[in-house]
């Protein structure tokens, strides 16, 4: 492959010597455009429209070129030969000269002086509106001839004093072009897997669209442009609100409210659509990817999630009497083939015991999925978990695998019934549910049936929450740690007693996944081998804070008596707080305000002041 070079050099002096060099690369095409620093920019800026793949240049106007241009910059070095060979040329001399340039000049400058033991100032620039400045102060010091760049050269003689130019010799311009050659097999290997992934994207029945912060559309497959109905190349970059400003809206929210993600069905052009928006925060171009479905089945495998790396009970970290006894009991349950009832506070660790409990079982080489029962609609676990005319349910597939019902306090009761007989017309898969809410207030309140859990609790596990197993605290900070520095390169060794200290007395109402996420932030701020209480202060007040605002936020109504009777007192609790106002209380639950106002009927209001 022909590899077209653009070389921007800031003096002429280097046109020869670069066509000398180019002539021993046959595969290279070079055009030779000579420009200091800003002069630069508009060349470089073009370089990519004229075709060239990379461009060469030197020193300071190498680094203004990388702002601007789109292709790869490579920098002529001022190799040691270079300098050693203009101070060779000076080191005599009785007039008193001084080195003034970037760092490129002043580092091997510096070097090569002080193996030469050759007496010679050195004055450093950051920016070319430094140059006179910096070269006043030199001459002020006594400095007569100028060493350095392009730029600092010609302003040394504009201001009426000698300059010596530090120019690139033979073996810097060498090593130039077999950085070039380098690069340009790493590029050919990018685009290489670039247009690998086209066709890929090409290929698949999923639309897939990816936008920029501004919500201009970057790319688009032709199955994403087939859903909206228009020509891929009159996608690209326009603007999303022209073409579906109901995705605008979808990112917007994932902005508002911090989100990663957000899935939904949506309408686009009267067809129902599952979308699927990501965002990339650390993406330029590629802001937010987003995944349109249309196909029923598609739709289905989108909502399942069957994780790449099954959890094992060699991952579950903890040595406390609590823990060691949970896993014993659940690897007694992992050998057998019942289905599995799971109980644990929020974040206790439900789901990777869930993981864990089918790798040692005899399911373990079929398929484990996941239903979040909170997150999905009662539409989206129908068709789960029974199927449609198109897709077969995972109740009923023929397949030896784990159906993992996560918070299956979530589901409504009259999908719990559907799913007990469905079941009990036999199934092949083994059933794990999991719920933060015991099963007995659960079935006191009618939200859980009776016989769906004489199914699944058949065998039941109760995880201990982090209350329950707070020795554990020090060895779950230990790994976390570890898999920082394996992440990071970084070498923290521990945290300081009275670290952990605070963490063994932090309440934890998310359990594990609360403590991990902390561990998680802390080594991020500590600078030093440990991690130190002033360092980490911060944090743990923000989650102290955040504790006590949830607090605030909760309100504390007793259970006691009937659902009629909690929910008379939930009503009055409410209208009290919203100044007996029935429309926002309406508002605040979600509810009409002709129901506030029947319900209000219905009550003996005396007995709602109860």
């Amino acid at each position: 492959m022909t590899i077209k070079l653009l070389a921007i050099v800031p003096y002429e002096g280097l046109r020869e010597l670069l066509k000398d060099v180019c002539s021993k690369y046959e595969n290279i095409v070079m055009d030779i455009e000579i420009a200091d620093l800003n002069g630069s920019i508009p060349i470089a800026r073009e370089a990519d429209k004229r075709g060239y793949d990379i461009i060469l240049s030197r020193g300071g106007t190498a680094n203004i070129i990388r702002e601007y241009a789109e292709i790869p910059v490579i920098e002529i070095p001022v190799s040691g030969y270079d300098i050693l060979h203009v101070l060779t040329l000076i080191k005599n001399s009785s007039t008193k000269m001084a080195a003034i340039g970037f760092s490129n000049i002043c580092k091997g400058t510096e070097i090569v002086r002080k193996l030469l033991n050759i007496d010679l100032p050195i004055y450093s620039l950051n920016k070319e509106t430094e140059v006179t400045q910096v070269l006043q102060k030199a001459f002020n010091d006594g400095i007569q001839i100028v060493l350095g760049d392009v730029v600092t050269v010609r302003a040394a003689k504009e201001m009426g004093y000698h300059g010596i130019l530090i120019t690139s010799g033979y073996e810097s311009v060498n090593e130039a072009f077999k950085e070039v050659q380098r690069i340009y097999d790493i590029l050919l290997k990018g685009k290489a897997k670039v247009n690998l992934l086209e066709k890929l994207l090409e290929s698949s029945s999923l639309g897939v669209i990816a936008v920029d912060g501004q919500n201009i559309i970057r790319y688009t497959n032709s199955a994403a442009a087939r859903i909206l109905g228009e020509e891929t190349v009159k996608l690209i970059g326009d603007v999303l609100a022209y073409h579906v400003p109901i995705i605008v809206n979808l990112i917007k929210n994932i902005v508002n409210e911090g989100k990663k993600d957000v899935k939904q069905y949506i309408y686009i052009k009267k067809k129902q659509v599952y979308i699927n928006i990501v965002s990339c925060p650390d993406e330029i171009e590629a802001r937010y990817i987003i995944s349109l479905v249309t196909d029923e089945s598609k739709i289905k495998n989108s909502l399942v999630q069957m994780p790449s790396g099954i959890s094992t009970f060699a991952q579950i970290v903890g040595s406390s009497v609590a823990i060691k006894k949970c896993i014993q009991k659940a690897k007694k349950l992992a050998g057998l083939d019942g289905n599995v009832w799971i109980y644990g506070e929020s974040g206790s660790g439900k789901c990777m015991f869930a993981q864990a409990i089918h790798s040692e079982s005899s399911f373990r080489k079929n398929s484990f999925y996941i239903l979040d029962c909170k997150q999905l609609s009662e539409l989206e676990l129908e068709s789960e978990l029974f199927g449609n005319e198109n897709v077969v349910g995972l109740i009923q597939k023929g397949e030896k695998g784990t159906l993992y019902l996560k918070d299956i306090d979530g589901m409504k009761l009259s999908m719990q019934e559907r799913i007990v007989l469905e079941v009990n017309k036999g199934t092949s898969m083994r059933i794990i549910a999991s719920s933060s809410i015991p099963f007995e207030k659960s079935t006191i309140r009618e939200e859980f049936s009776k016989k769906l859990f004489s199914i699944i609790g058949e065998l039941y596990l109760k995880i201990p929450s982090i209350k329950e197993r707070l020795e554990d605290i020090e060895e779950i900070v230990r790994i976390k740690i570890a898999d920082y520095n394996s992440q990071y390169g970084k070498q923290i060794v521990g945290m300081r007693a009275e670290v952990i200290n605070k963490l063994m007395n932090e309440s934890w109402p998310g359990n594990v996944k609360e403590l991990i996420n902390i561990i998680t932030e802390m080594p991020a701020a500590s600078d030093g081998p440990y991690i130190e209480l002033s360092e980490v202060d911060e944090i743990l007040r923000r989650h102290e804070e955040s504790h006590k605002k949830l607090s605030q936020n909760t309100m504390m109504v007793d259970i006691g008596g009937s659902w009629e009777e909690i929910e008379k007192k939930i009503l009055w609790h409410i209208l009290q707080e919203e100044d007996m106002n029935q429309s926002s209380t309406a508002e605040r639950l979600g509810i009409n305000r002709t129901t506030i106002w029947r319900k209000l009927k219905e009550y003996d209001t005396t007995m709602l002041q109860k």
